[in-house]
């Protein structure tokens, strides 16, 4: 998913306020991995019990009754399974729709009742990286599997290609033409990030005959790699490329961040943020969880992001130990 697409996303999300009774958004860590996953269940139950209390309080039993029909849905389709890469859940429950997101980072759980879905959780996820197209090749096989980052991350098989006789006789003939296979299947439709995993001889092999500009110079796993890897094992290997990526992408932000410094486009004051954000002068809004309260309470930050968001801010929300620049802070569109 592009970032173009990510931002659209969370822009259509927005359109669950226009139904019937509030949003409730439920938000957990998950611990699928350990011996006793059930306790996911025990505070997802716990959540849900005090957003029943909420909603018969503040509206009626009939009413509750609807976001009810919509949360059986997630107790059939049940939490994550050992499986799951993710680290926390991200529930919107509307009166006619639910949706699950899962989370690439921990969260503590929590509750927000309001007419709009909360967003912050969501932008936490919106990670500083794409997704990539990762191509696990040997002489005589090759393997490319797209890492997509949505609601989960997800690994799909795009091509898989044996050489042939003759290829087996010159491997130089069949990295040409797995590059050629990808270049036409893939990045030519796609343009996503192309990372190499292979040993040290077809790394350079495949790189002499290569002519695909996706294929990323600085960002690759010099190893032998199992063409049969199954998902668990795809995931550890997706994860040391997306911190590299991401490091990668931190980096190209800060170099952004200066270079606004010098064009007189940038500024940190809260108040001042607020006010651009406003009058949609604000092209990224860098944040990290623990400053989001210079802005308010939780519905007036809700209230800050969507108009962010509506704007079409490029937002990052960062844990403090991923993001080194003092948040908050904002790069404007135009000049002070």
């Amino acid at each position: 998913m592009s970032r173009k697409d990510r931002k659209q996303k969370i822009k259509d999300l927005l359109t669950l306020e226009k139904v019937e009774g509030p949003v409730i958004s439920l938000y957990l860590p998950l611990h699928p991995r350990e011996d006793s996953p059930e306790q996911d269940t025990v505070t997802l139950n716990s959540l849900i019990d005090q957003a029943k209390t909420a909603i018969e309080l503040e509206y009626s039993n009939k009413l509750w009754n609807a976001y009810q029909f919509q949360l059986n849905k997630l107790f059939a389709n049940g939490l994550p399974t050992s499986e799951t890469l993710s680290q926390g859940l991200l529930v919107y429950v509307t009166t006619d729709s639910i949706e699950q997101i899962d989370l690439n980072f921990a969260i503590t759980a929590g509750l927000y009742i309001n007419p709009q879905p909360l967003l912050w959780p969501i932008l936490i996820n919106n990670r500083p990286q794409p997704d990539f197209d990762l191509l696990l090749l040997q002489k005589h096989q090759a393997r490319l599997v797209r890492v997509t980052y949505a609601n989960q991350v997800t690994f799909d098989t795009i091509l898989t290609i044996t050489a042939s006789a003759a290829e087996k006789a010159d491997p130089t003939t069949f990295f040409t033409s797995v590059d050629e296979q990808i270049l036409t299947q893939a990045t030519n439709q796609d343009q996503l990030p192309l990372i190499l995993i292979a040993n040290e001889q077809d790394q350079g092999a495949f790189r002499k005959v290569s002519k695909n500009r996706a294929l990323s110079a600085s960002i690759t796993q010099t190893i032998d790699p199992n063409l049969q890897a199954d998902r668990m094992q795809l995931a550890q290997l997706a994860q040391q490329v997306a911190d590299k990526l991401t490091t990668a992408g931190i980096a190209a932000l800060q170099t952004e961040i200066t270079n606004a410094q010098g064009a007189k486009k940038f500024i940190q004051t809260p108040t001042e943020i607020v006010d651009q954000i406003k009058v949609n002068d604000v092209a990224t809004l860098v944040l990290t969880l623990d400053t989001l309260t210079v802005f308010g309470d939780a519905s007036t930050v809700n209230d800050l992001l969507k108009q962010a968001v509506v704007g079409d801010t490029e937002i990052f929300i960062f844990t403090d130990q991923m993001m080194t620049p003092v948040a908050p802070l904002a790069i404007l569109r135009h000049t002070i």
